[in-house]
């Protein structure tokens, strides 16, 4: 159907979410991440720090196995596109709607205690936050387009009979 999200893949908006992640696990800046970190940052994936609406669905031997597939010069370390490429070899849920919609209000509860307390830039980014976990919900639903029934009549205003 169209504008249906993939639920078992992540789009290339939801990899660039992902992108910020990994910087942050990258703590050296050196665009690599180490097992630890990649371990690390998977667990922040699992509890949808990502903000996608999705998680990987992933044992922690399965996260060692893909770094030792993903590390093809045995450096021990992984780029970001080395990662990215590798995003979509496994099975991604979509994380339970209500634990989600638990998430976005919570997000606007703190956003409005933020801005109660003055700290304005705190409440927007709280606020950016709900409202891209709440788009998640929207991608992923299906447009629905009508199907005309067979045999049917066009209608016209234009009477002359």
């Amino acid at each position: 159907k169209f504008g249906e999200n993939s639920v078992n893949m992540v789009t290339e908006w939801e990899k660039n979410n992902i992108k910020r992640l990994f910087k942050v696990y990258d703590k050296d800046k050196s665009g690599f991440l180490d097992l630890k970190e990649l371990k690390n940052l998977m667990a922040d994936l699992q509890a949808d720090k990502g903000l996608i609406g999705k998680v990987p669905n992933l044992t922690e031997s399965q996260i060692d196995a893909l770094f030792k597939e993903w590390d093809s010069n045995k450096d021990g370390k992984l780029s970001w596109f080395e990662f990215r490429e590798g995003l979509n070899n496994w099975e991604w849920k979509m994380d339970d709607a209500e634990r989600m919609q638990k998430r976005i209000d919570e997000y606007y509860h703190q956003a409005y205690r933020q801005k109660m307390l003055g700290n304005k830039e705190e409440a927007r980014k709280l606020t950016l936050q709900a409202l891209s976990l709440y788009g998640t919900n929207t991608r992923c639903k299906p447009i629905e387009i009508p199907q005309k029934e067979k045999g049917a009549k066009i209608k016209r205003g234009d009477n002359f009979g």
